[in-house]
C-alpha cells in the first residue's frame, strides 16, 4: 500500500521537525542543532519551526546545553525516551524527519516517507540510492555544511502548498 492519507494531522505552523536516535556523537544530532541555528540567523526567510528530539544517550546533557547556547531552547523539545504510542503521534504530526547520521539501512527514513513526511538524510545512509530525485527527500552531501544546506532547502520546500500532494 502507498503512503497513508488517514490520521495525518499537521498544523500549518510551526513546521514540526523530528529527530529520533540514540544521543550519541555518531548520530550527529549536533549537526541538526547547528543547521537550525543557521536557519534562525537567516531571519524571516524560513518558516517558523519546532524540533522534537527523541532519544537518550551519552550526549544528552551536551546537546541540551548546545541548544541553549545556540539560542534554540524555545524551539527545541528534548523528549528523552517515549512510548511507542507517543512516538507514533510525533511521527504523524511532524512535517520533516531529520537523519544526519551514517545509517545502515535508514529504516526511520522509510517509515517517515510512509507517513508522508519530508526527509533530510545523509548521503552516507543506506537508503540514499532509493531516494535520489525524490521531491520529499533532501540528500545532505559534503558533511556538516551540506547538511545545513539540505535542512534549509527542505524547510522552504515543505511549506509549498502541493508538497504532500506530489507523488513519490
Amino acid at each position: 500500500s502507498g503512503p497513508r492519507h488517514d490520521r495525518v494531522q499537521r498544523t500549518s505552523a510551526p513546521i514540526e521537525l523530528l529527530s529520533v536516535s540514540r544521543l550519541h556523537s555518531s548520530k550527529r544530532v549536533e549537526w541538526t542543532l547547528q543547521a537550525l541555528a543557521a536557519v534562525k540567523h537567516c531571519g524571516s526567510k524560513y518558516p517558523e519551526w519546532r524540533l522534537h528530539v527523541v532519544g537518550t544517550g551519552p550526549q544528552n546533557d551536551y546537546l541540551r546545553k548546545m541548544s541553549n547556547t545556540l539560542g534554540l531552547s524555545e524551539s527545541v523539545i528534548f523528549h528523552g525516551f517515549v512510548s511507542d504510542e507517543y512516538l507514533q503521534e510525533l511521527y504523524e504530526r511532524s512535517h520533516v524527519f531529520l537523519m544526519p547520521a551514517k545509517q545502515g539501512y535508514g529504516l526511520p527514513a522509510i517509515e517517515a516517507l510512509y507517513l508522508k513526511m519530508g526527509v533530510v538524510v545523509s548521503e552516507e545512509s543506506g537508503v540514499v540510492e532509493l531516494l535520489e530525485n525524490t521531491n520529499w527527500v533532501s540528500i545532505a552531501r559534503n558533511g556538516k555544511a551540506g547538511y545545513i544546506t539540505a535542512v534549509k532547502e527542505m524547510l522552504l520546500r515543505v511549506v509549498q502548498p502541493d508538497f504532500f500532494e506530489t507523488v513519490l
